[in-house]
């Protein structure tokens, strides 16, 4: 195995990837017998895995795509990996087919379980692995995050309502993504953005003024707004997200008015 020219924060193909480290070229983790190594590739446009950032842990949800997960076969090398001392390799897709290089994690030794749907749509219990960065001065730029945010919005843009509505239920907030860059990058979730556009149907949900103009793509233009601010531990939930307007969205943030917040919690419930 070659290492010296793989760097912390470069992109590399899954062709290159798999020859690199020698392992398979499927799946969100992939081990070598031969180098005692596990590769973990954290991919946002598997939608059935739900992975999140807290600073410089990532939340890593364990492998299995139908059922509740089991702690087997590359699960059990990960919980396993402090007493084996395998090395645990972490990758990021934030452009479709290719993988960002995280450089070495290590499992903090404690594992969580929490809900997810499976890629059936049927919920069941996921395993999380907490993975913590063992190299920490090297922070991801924010045109990655933003090009990410953007790609999963426009996917969720070409869904129907319906859809939309299905992929909320049994939606529960959870703390929401965010990892360092030159400060905290909160990453939001892109169906609950759209859900609350359209709910809003073209109308701030504070002042009920039409949209001041229509974006690009003819759709009415709205910014989304966590009545409790995400950096203030506020919940990226239906209840905590209202669609307004560039005037009202600025008036929120520089006056913090509480007789509108009172009205923001009213109309999102």
């Amino acid at each position: 195995m070659n290492m010296i020219d793989l760097k912390i924060g470069q992109e590399i193909s899954n062709e290159q990837l798999t020859k690199i480290f020698e392992v398979g070229n499927m799946g969100g983790m992939r081990k070598s017998l031969k180098n005692n190594l596990l590769v973990l590739i954290s991919d946002p446009y598997k939608g059935f895995y739900t992975d999140r950032w807290d600073g410089n842990v990532l939340y890593y949800t364990g492998t299995g795509k139908i059922g509740d997960q089991k702690l087997e076969k590359q699960n059990a090398d990960l919980a396993d990996s402090i007493r084996t001392g395998l090395q645990i390799h972490l990758f990021e897709v934030f452009n479709p087919k290719k993988y960002f290089y995280h450089g070495k994690v290590r499992f903090t030794g404690e594992l969580l379980k929490e809900k997810q749907k499976d890629i059936e749509g049927k919920n069941r219990e996921v395993i999380i692995f907490p993975l913590e960065k063992i190299e920490h001065n090297y922070l991801v730029e924010l045109e990655y995050l933003k090009h990410k945010e953007n790609l999963s919005d426009s996917e969720i843009n070409n869904k129907s309502s319906t859809e939309i509505k299905q992929l909320l239920d049994n939606y529960k907030p959870k703390p929401p993504s965010k990892r360092l860059i030159s400060s905290i990058f909160y990453e939001r979730n892109s169906i609950l953005k759209e859900y609350v556009k359209r709910r809003a149907d073209g109308k701030c949900e504070l002042c009920n003024c039409n949209a001041p103009f229509l974006d690009n793509k003819g759709i009415p233009f709205l910014e989304v707004h966590h009545i409790i601010w995400l950096s203030r531990n506020g919940e990226d939930s239906i209840e905590n997200t209202v669609a307004l307007c560039p005037n009202c969205h600025r008036k929120m943030h520089i006056l913090e008015d509480k007789n509108d917040m009172e009205k923001l919690l009213r109309i999102s419930k």
